[in-house]
């Protein structure tokens, strides 16, 4: 199911960035026949794959809407979707690089080049880049420290008086 709402949103995604339907429906299509991963898509375990991609693919769509006629709804559904796939995997931290890469092309955003340029984009995207730090710091673990190894006294006296049991001979297995 998740499998093909992905499939749908590729459609709307290409339909909407490439303006050629008959190209979003193949693409959709292909997406749709030839899964990238086809563990994700047959395994329950592999869901947030899917999932992720998903939502990935949702913010992208949402901020191509966005882009079109800025408003703080639209926005609000970028950062939305970006959130919800955040939450199934945090490897989509990358997804406001993406926007800037879009706002470049095809979107066209930004037409011409220098810092100054850019800025008001990069501002832009300041939440979801927030979005990312919180995410990626979620995922590295705290690191703790441990109290330090302890010997044993006398260690190697235990170990030797220890019993071979190289040497013995194996009990039968009793039949049933």
């Amino acid at each position: 199911l998740w499998h093909a709402a992905a499939s749908y949103v590729v459609f709307l995604l290409l339909g909407l960035l490439a303006e050629n339907r008959w190209a979003a429906f193949l693409g959709a299509l292909l997406v749709a026949v030839h899964p990238l991963h086809v563990e994700s898509v047959a395994w329950i375990a592999e869901r947030k794959d899917v999932l992720s991609t998903t939502f990935w693919l949702l913010a992208l769509w949402a901020y191509a809407r966005y882009a079109e006629r800025p408003a703080p709804l639209r926005y609000g559904l970028v950062a939305l979707a970006f959130g919800l796939g955040l939450m199934a995997k945090p490897m989509l931290v990358s997804l406001p690089l993406t926007l800037l890469i879009l706002d470049g092309w095809p979107l066209a955003r930004v037409t011409t080049s220098g810092f100054s340029a850019w800025w008001p984009r990069v501002v832009e995207k300041l939440p979801l880049i927030a979005m990312s730090l919180v995410a990626g710091r979620a995922g590295i673990p705290k690191r703790t420290t441990l109290p330090p190894c302890r010997t044993i006294p006398n260690a190697s006296s235990i170990a030797r008086s220890a019993p071979d049991i190289s040497k013995t001979t194996p009990t039968p297995m009793p039949s049933f």
